[in-house]
């Protein structure tokens, strides 16, 4: 329903159709990604929000906000050559796509068998907000009942110096709506 929403709220979804609707990247901070191939778009904007939804995924645990990435890069199959380069190639290309603000849906999760599912879901009725992936990412832990450490690819951006995954170390503001 996604396209649905978009073009009854005025707004027109657009996807990549040709070359020139790509552009190489170098990863400068890339430990295993080194180069990546991004849609234009997501770099030549005045601002870029990230909003994923939080669910399980079988081989990082975690799909969040630098998970979420992924769909940005023209060959994500080649990334899941095996578990570890997943994690490093999704670590790696967070410190060259850097959105401004990632708004998390944690309204209804999957918590089990994802990324695709059928699986069980649960219901934190939570939407987040942040400005560094690795911090969101770290505090969406809480929805699937994981410690920060125990997801890969945010152990690796938090070494890289991206941000902070110790949820005690971050400023944390609630509000009810």
């Amino acid at each position: 329903g996604i396209i649905e929403a978009v073009e009854k709220a005025g707004g027109r979804m657009i996807y990549p159709r040709s070359n020139a609707d790509w552009v190489d990247v170098p990863v400068p901070r890339g430990q295993r990604l080194k180069k990546a191939v991004i849609v234009r778009r997501a770099l030549e904007n005045d601002v870029l929000i990230n909003v994923p939804i939080v669910k399980q995924h079988d081989s990082t645990r975690l799909t969040c906000t630098m998970k979420n990435l992924m769909g940005f890069n023209s060959d994500n199959g080649s990334w899941h050559r095996s578990d570890d380069y997943l994690e490093h190639a999704i670590a790696d290309l967070s410190s060259a796509v850097v959105p401004k603000l990632s708004v998390v849906d944690a309204i209804t999760i999957l918590t089990e068998n994802g990324p695709f599912g059928p699986g069980r879901t649960a219901s934190p009725r939570q939407v987040v907000a942040g400005t560094n992936m690795v911090s969101v990412d770290a505090y969406c832990c809480r929805f699937l009942n994981l410690e920060p450490k125990e997801v890969g690819h945010l152990r690796l951006a938090a070494d890289m110096g991206l941000g902070e995954m110790d949820v005690s170390r971050l400023k944390v503001a609630e509000a009810r709506v």
